[in-house]
């Protein structure tokens, strides 16, 4: 049974923002994102492993971690999601997708992800419920 829920940010409600990473992820990778999502919705704690709440230039967001075995070499493939939780609806609100490389990619996914949170509690209507399959 579900604990918690997704909405996952559109504001054109055209399959946009968060949708537009998700549905250009390769068949294995999403379906990593699938079952890691579908494990943390029935978690009533997330922890470290799945989830981090992040600080610094990133403050006000929270990272699903994502950790999937690469087919071609042995190095991992790490995909984050940021976003911000609802704590009293039970809701997190996913933002954006990227895959983590070498760290770097924070200094321009956060201020993003920034930028949609604000957007979102502006106007609850650009992060509908996610579509996933």
């Amino acid at each position: 049974m579900a604990v918690w829920s997704f909405l996952c940010y559109d504001p054109s409600g055209e399959r946009m923002g968060f949708h537009a990473w998700y549905d250009a992820l390769p068949p294995a990778l999403m379906a990593e994102v699938d079952r890691a999502l579908d494990l943390l919705s029935r978690e009533k704690r997330w922890v470290e492993a799945f989830y981090k709440e992040l600080d610094g230039a990133c403050e006000g967001l929270g990272e699903v971690r994502i950790d999937a075995p690469s087919r071609s070499t042995k190095i991992r493939i790490c995909l984050r999601i940021l976003g911000f939780p609802d704590l009293r609806k039970r809701v997190f609100h996913l933002l954006v997708g990227f895959e983590k490389i070498i760290g770097d990619e924070y200094r321009v996914e956060c201020p993003k992800a920034l930028r949609r949170k604000q957007g979102v509690l502006k106007d609850g209507s650009r992060a509908p419920p996610c579509e996933f399959p």
